[in-house]
């Protein structure tokens, strides 16, 4: 401070050498004035700044940007400090959800033998079948499980359910219609396809079925699927608004049949199942 305030005609340097001092040392002091606030914010005065601003941004801001919103008012405040008075104020940040990928074990992987060749010569030998998710209602996820017939692209089977599950699948799986022939299915390695129950309920409709899959995050080996899922989801909420639960299945009821005996299909130039009886 006397250095700062001193009448004398000497130089920084001079005044440090008569007092002793290092010059370094005074810079670094005099930085340190020059950053330090006027006047201390009382202990009462922060709590209510760091209170005011957690609440502002509706209990969404944790310490780091509770003390970056302070300082663009103007107001320097220790990120250490503002995790301190929210202890003691009981303030917690809303921690959003990590996303974690679910890790399951694959009992049974195939090859894909259907290699793209999604074109078939006879009703009931090639299927290949996926699960979609559906918009929700009243806050409820439903999703979709479908067979199609790669014939003539008719939806032979499917179900519709709140849990993407075994269960869904095997639903689906059991309203293929019985067969003496050999057939053919393809799916992706979804943990329900990979599962011991997919093979189980297979060899109960035919015991020399061959199963197929796609080759892990390649949806384009699974195409006729995702074409019908696109197709779907493009004309399903044209035709239908379902509410609950009730509607919405009463709706997909509705939807399949127009999609087999009705809508027309360009490469057909019919319905499914007019290709399928003609």
């Amino acid at each position: 401070m006397v250095i700062q305030t001193s009448q004398v005609n000497l130089s920084i340097l001079k005044r440090c050498q008569v007092l002793g001092i290092n010059r370094s040392s005074y810079y670094k002091w005099l930085e340190r004035q020059s950053i330090r606030p006027k006047h201390k914010q009382s202990e009462c005065a922060s709590r209510l700044l760091v209170y005011y601003a957690y609440h502002k941004h509706k209990g969404t801001y944790g310490k780091a940007r509770i003390k970056l919103y302070l300082e663009r008012i103007g107001i320097k405040m220790n990120h250490k400090k503002v995790y301190r008075i929210m202890k003691k104020l009981d303030l917690t940040a809303v921690i959003r959800k990590k996303w974690c990928r679910r890790k399951y074990k694959k009992y049974h992987v195939y090859e894909n033998t259907l290699n793209r060749e999604f074109t078939a010569t006879q009703p009931n030998t090639k299927y290949v079948t996926d699960v979609t998710q559906l918009k929700r209602i009243n806050g409820c996820q439903y999703y979709l499980s479908p067979v199609l017939d790669l014939y003539n692209k008719e939806v032979i089977s499917y179900k519709v359910s709140k849990n993407n599950d075994n269960q869904l699948v095997k639903a689906t799986l059991e309203g293929l219609p019985k067969t003496d022939k050999k057939f053919l299915i393809h799916s992706d390695q979804g943990a329900a396809y990979t599962s011991k129950m997919y093979k189980l309920v297979l060899k109960k409709i035919h015991p020399e079925v061959e199963i197929s899959m796609s080759k892990v995050g390649c949806c384009y080996d699974n195409a006729c699927a995702e074409s019908f899922f696109s197709h779907f989801k493009s004309e399903f909420y044209v035709f239908y608004n379902p509410q609950n639960e009730e509607e919405l299945l009463r709706n997909v009821d509705d939807f399949i049949a127009y999609y087999n005996q009705i809508r027309i299909q360009t490469h057909l130039k019919t319905s499914p199942v007019k290709y399928r009886t003609s």
